[in-house]
């Protein structure tokens, strides 16, 4: 870890846990629910919720699928740039300072598998034990460490390799004096960026303050926010009644674009507008996104005064296959 000496702590005022717990409550779900699903112990749901410990990336995935979020609403990872990464310019990142210290590696494109990080794991410490679908790989670079699979203990050192299958319980230990540096390689979704990626595009293509993305079950009549790029000051939301109105018969049930490009425009139709302009957002544009007649959700941009343009929205709309992708995937996972 020489190469850098400043570690990206990404949750230093260590709010990680309050913020699993209120999107557990939003969703009216038990610590036991959220542990079984997400192949980990209560005991140690509620250590993460009382911030008395930090999870590893993989668990905080695995929790965040299972509250129907992205890992991105919970934590900012670096994003691939590239297929090729280099030494010298890799972050180093970490949950919060008692953590696993992380490197990305692994890009992200249409229809990768695999995802992979460096790992330094300090000395002494143990992740917790879970269990979830898919395969893993460990190469141990400098150091050693113990694995547990199902109970059966290994002790890897420098140039030993693991190769098992996820859905068995596992766990590691640097049982050292001296920080351990691996190769984690997975199929778990650990960087989810397809939400950070669609963004990514439209902040490209346009140029936008808040963009936010929700989905909807027109046959339940029921709205969910799924991804916010200020995940602190417009978080993520727990299912909401659809509430009918001119917006919902415009965007919801003709499948057209609505923009409003003044604060009194969108206080006709959105109740929390007192919000949205506090964040400097004065205009808005809904992106309806279907397939087959079927809504998936809708894209959200907003910005200044007066921002949304005849121009800026043929712009936004040319971006619906990109979108609809997105949602689709949104989709399988919860599948």
């Amino acid at each position: 870890m020489g190469k850098n000496s400043t570690v990206i702590q990404e949750d230093p005022e260590n709010t990680l846990g309050k913020r699993l717990r209120l999107r557990r409550k939003e969703l009216k779900l038990s610590m036991k629910e959220v542990a079984i699903s997400s192949g980990l112990s209560i005991g140690f749901i509620s250590q993460v919720e009382r911030g008395l410990t930090s999870p590893s990336l993989t668990s905080l995935t695995a929790i965040a699928t299972f509250l129907k979020s992205d890992v991105s609403n919970f934590l900012s990872q670096p994003k691939s740039k590239s297929s090729i990464t280099r030494h010298q310019e890799r972050d180093i990142y970490s949950i919060n300072k008692n953590g696993l210290q992380y490197e990305r590696l692994s890009d992200a494109f249409p229809g990768h598998i695999l995802n992979s990080v460096i790992i330094h794991e300090m000395p002494g410490h143990r992740t917790e034990s879970i269990s979830h679908e898919g395969e893993e790989f460990f190469f141990i670079l400098e150091g050693a460490i113990t694995i547990y699979i199902d109970g059966k203990v290994n002790i890897l050192e420098s140039g030993d390799s693991l190769h098992f299958d996820s859905s068995k319980s596992h766990s590691a230990w640097n049982h050292t004096n001296n920080i351990t540096t691996l190769l984690h390689v997975c199929t778990m979704n650990v960087f989810q960026d397809a939400f950070t990626r669609l963004y990514e595009l439209v902040n490209k293509s346009i140029g936008i303050k808040l963009f936010t993305l929700t989905t909807f079950d027109i046959p339940k009549a029921e709205a969910q926010r799924v991804y916010s790029n200020m995940p602190k000051e417009y978080p993520v939301s727990g299912i909401k009644p659809i509430e009918k109105s001119t917006w919902t018969e415009i965007v919801l049930d003709r499948h057209e674009s609505f923009v409003a490009n003044n604060i009194n425009d969108i206080a006709k139709v959105f109740s929390d507008y007192k919000l949205i302009d506090s964040l400097g957002c004065q205009s808005v544009c809904n992106l309806p996104i279907a397939l087959d007649g079927k809504l998936l959700g809708t894209v959200n941009c907003l910005d200044e005064e007066n921002y949304f343009t005849s121009k800026k929205v043929k712009e936004l709309e040319q971006l619906k296959l990109p979108a609809l992708a997105c949602f689709l995937l949104n989709l399988f996972k919860k599948i």
